[in-house]
């Protein structure tokens, strides 16, 4: 699908179930967008990244259930930012959970890098509007940061899957910060990187 050389980022804004659309994003190290689209089930994303080969997928999901009660302590430590998040054990959020987790299990044991991200968080760090102030202005923002995303249609769960997809590029490009605890662990683009 792509050239050896060319390093690509995708972004998964993950749903939790695979009756329903899974957004994705992919990136090159220059911030262009090469492809997007949507996928359902865990077998057809898998089959993507495999053709992709990306250096670093970025799921916007819980990958770990917490040790204690229903909330993880890196949730609590993104809470404690400001940051809006939402327990992996929440009604709603457990079918996302459990898919989250099997799937980052299984891609990473076909030896793809997997990191746990939380787009709405990555917008609130970098001051851009999350999709709940406007896609136009999420899209806006996004461009801002240099993304050359002029194709992509103004759809919410594409531009949050965009969003995850940066930061996996940061990720890579070690310009992030990782709220760790030790039940988890999630990434996100260091503010600075509006300049990288």
């Amino acid at each position: 699908m792509t050239s050896a050389n060319v390093k690509l980022f995708i972004g998964l804004d993950l749903s939790g179930s695979s009756k329903k659309k899974t957004a994705y994003a992919v990136l090159d190290c220059e911030k262009k967008l090469k492809f997007y689209g949507f996928l359902k089930t865990d077998e057809a994303i898998v089959k993507y990244i495999a053709e992709v080969r990306p250096e670093v997928i970025a799921i916007d999901a819980p990958l770990t259930l917490p040790k204690r009660g229903k909330m993880r302590e890196c949730d609590r430590a993104v809470r404690s930012l400001g940051i809006r998040i939402f327990p992996p054990l929440m009604k709603g959020m457990e079918k996302l959970t459990m898919r989250g987790i099997a799937l980052s299990k299984r891609l990473k044991n076909m030896g793809f890098r997997v990191i746990e991200v939380f787009p709405g968080g990555a917008q609130d760090i970098l001051g851009i509007a999350r999709k709940s102030k406007g896609v136009k202005k999420l899209y806006q923002g996004l461009s801002r940061l240099g993304l050359n995303i002029d194709e992509i249609p103004l759809d919410p769960d594409l531009l949050d899957a965009v969003t995850a997809a940066y930061t996996a590029l940061m990720y890579f490009n070690k310009k992030y910060i990782a709220v760790v605890s030790d039940d988890c662990e999630i990434i996100f683009p260091l503010p600075s990187s509006k300049d990288a």
